[in-house]
């Protein structure tokens, strides 16, 4: 067995790279050509995703259509002008870096 040779030393395998730095991803979405859909990280406590795991198992759909569906929920039950005026407030308090990442005051 040959041995391997690894162009890296052990510590880049802890320094942190570019691409994982504040990474966006925009999918298109298969149902809207216009829609991007962001890919994220949720925490959520072990009990809640068994939860969603188990309607999403038995409505034989996807955890993410059933988060999504839940969130639509929530956010239509927002006044409209209040929700709006938070995304205005929200754009405000963003600040783009050079990068084109989006920073939080």
């Amino acid at each position: 067995m040959a041995k391997k040779q690894f162009s890296s030393s052990f510590q880049d395998i802890f320094s942190p790279t570019d691409s994982h730095l504040l990474k966006e991803e925009f999918i298109k979405s298969p149902e809207d050509n216009d829609d991007k859909i962001q890919r994220t990280t949720l925490l959520l406590s072990r009990q809640t995703y068994k939860t969603i795991k188990a309607i999403a198992y038995w409505e034989r759909k996807q955890i993410k259509d059933i988060i999504e569906e839940a969130l639509d929920i929530y956010l239509n039950s927002i006044d409209e002008k209040e929700l709006e005026k938070a995304i205005i407030q929200f754009e405000a308090d963003s600040v783009k870096s050079p990068a084109g990442r989006v920073l939080h005051q």
